[in-house]
């Protein structure tokens, strides 16, 4: 699944054929590389410039919760999510305004492998006008779920909303 969502990342070179590509996803995605995709992973990024751009603009793209486990893909055209950290929990923030995922300020939903998040991608919601995000969180698979389902929520940036001495955005749940 996290192998679709890396080639899904809006990011591309016209001049990196697919198979190269797919080595960088398998690299960001700490798969496995075999001896040759090695090989090939460390000439071309010595060697060749629109490899080692690509290879780093993706990276860009991939951000890390808390835990060092659960990740975050930033799927948006524009490139403007990351995790900030307020305290002791981190948070999704777009365009360095924060998300609540609860319209409870005093209720954080919190992503990491001890809130069983495997991974959250935020991406452009194509069905609604601009300014609209859509997050989903895949669950990791446990005995009592083997298959769980994604959670998604969708995020008007259009929108602001009071919260404390900042503004944030809702993100309402989508069912």
């Amino acid at each position: 699944m996290t192998q679709a969502i890396l080639h899904s990342l809006p990011v591309e070179s016209r001049f990196i054929p697919s198979c190269l590509e797919n080595i960088i996803d398998k690299k960001i995605q700490d798969v496995a590389l075999n001896k040759l995709e090695r090989l090939i992973h460390w000439i071309c990024s010595w060697i060749y410039c629109p490899y080692q751009t690509l290879y780093q603009a993706k990276m860009a793209r991939v951000h890390t919760f808390s835990d060092g486990a659960a990740k975050l893909f930033d799927a948006t055209t524009q490139g403007i999510v990351k995790i900030d950290f307020e305290w002791d929990t981190d948070f999704i923030a777009i365009n360095h305004k924060k998300v609540l995922f609860n319209p409870k300020h005093n209720m954080e939903v919190r992503f990491s492998r001890k809130a069983d998040t495997d991974f959250v991608v935020v991406r452009d919601d194509a069905k609604r006008r601009a300014g609209w995000f859509e997050v989903s969180e895949q669950e990791i698979s446990r005995p009592g779920n083997a298959k769980p389902m994604a959670k998604t929520w969708v995020v008007d940036t259009n929108q602001i909303i009071p919260f404390g001495k900042q503004s944030a955005y809702l993100a309402k749940n989508c069912e």
